[in-house]
């Protein structure tokens, strides 16, 4: 549980730290996005991955088939600023 606790300290922080304006345009964004019934298109928590195919940073397809049949395939989401 000390993860999660480090956690919930962090959330809090970031909370705080966070001008009430901009807290208003995300709550007003976040509730757009739950009326847009997006979660009604989510992969379930424990569902199979679809078969995908992505350009690599050659622009070459890879196909995430191809990259199983070499063994297990880990995916990581994440997002940043360009």
């Amino acid at each position: 549980m000390f993860l999660m606790s480090q956690l919930q300290t962090l959330k809090r922080r970031a909370e705080q730290a966070t001008p009430a304006a901009e807290k208003s345009v995300f709550s007003r964004s976040l509730s757009r996005l739950l009326q847009s019934g997006i979660l009604d298109r989510v992969i379930a928590a424990g569902s199979p991955m679809p078969s995908f195919e992505l350009l690599d940073c050659r622009q070459r397809s890879v196909s995430s088939d191809s990259l199983l049949g070499n063994g297990p395939l880990v995916i990581t989401f994440y997002r940043g600023k360009w």
